[in-house]
C-alpha cells in the first residue's frame, strides 16, 4: 500500500530475511521491503512463519511502524512487544 500498485510490482528480491521464506518465493520481495522497511521483525527464531494468521497485535506494529514510529524506540520486539504496541494503539 506504501508503495503503490506500480512501486510494488516492481519489487524484486534475491534476499531471504528469513528462515523459512525463500528468496523464489511469490511474496518474498514484500517481505524483503517490509523488514528493510522496520515494518515486520518476524519471529526471535528467525523465522516469518508465513503461513500463521496475521494477529490484531502485529498488524497494529506494522501501521503504527508505518505512520513513523521506530520499533526499537517504542518496544515494538521482544517479550512485551504486544503491551507496548496495544499501549500506543489505544
Amino acid at each position: 500500500m506504501m508503495l503503490g500498485k506500480d512501486g510494488a510490482e516492481k519489487l524484486n528480491t534475491t534476499y531471504a530475511p528469513f528462515d523459512d521464506v525463500a528468496a523464489t518465493r511469490w511474496s518474498a520481495p514484500y517481505i524483503a521491503y517490509c523488514v528493510e522497511s522496520g515494518l515486520i521483525d518476524g519471529y526471535a527464531d528467525g523465522t516469518f512463519r508465513p503461513q500463521n494468521t496475521l494477529t490484531g497485535y502485529a498488524f497494529l506494529k506494522m501501521l503504527l511502524t508505518a505512520l513513523g514510529y521506530d520499533s526499537s524506540i517504542e518496544g515494538y520486539t521482544g517479550a512485551n512487544w504486544t503491551v507496548n504496541v496495544m499501549g500506543r494503539a489505544t
